[in-house]
């Protein structure tokens, strides 16, 4: 087996970064995860969206197949600009991508 293991992240600091979508993923009909491949940093971001996420459906939109329904195999490997904001519910603190757009 040739596994080479890569640190993986589920928080980014706030601010702008630009990376390389290598894995969609969805868990039922509720979430999908991307994992992106942040430059300049060691390791892969992981962030989880809510399919109800605006943020998530406007970029999104631009990847569809003839009938609407979004097509993940268009983003992989595409390099996409985004925006993380770190807020804060009570004692949680939880991580947003509130922009995307391709690179």
């Amino acid at each position: 087996m040739n596994f080479k293991p890569k640190k993986m992240y589920d928080s980014l600091n706030n601010g702008s970064y630009k990376g390389i979508i290598k894995e969609i993923a969805f868990n039922n009909e509720r979430y999908c995860t991307f994992k992106i491949d942040v430059e300049g940093e060691d390791g892969f971001f992981v962030h989880l969206f809510s399919t109800n996420d605006i943020a998530f459906n406007n970029f999104t939109c631009d990847f569809v197949d003839k009938e609407g329904y979004f097509c993940p195999d268009k983003l992989i490997d595409k390099t996409i600009n985004f925006t993380i904001k770190q807020r804060q519910y009570g004692e949680n603190t939880v991580t947003k991508m509130t922009e995307i757009s391709a690179a």
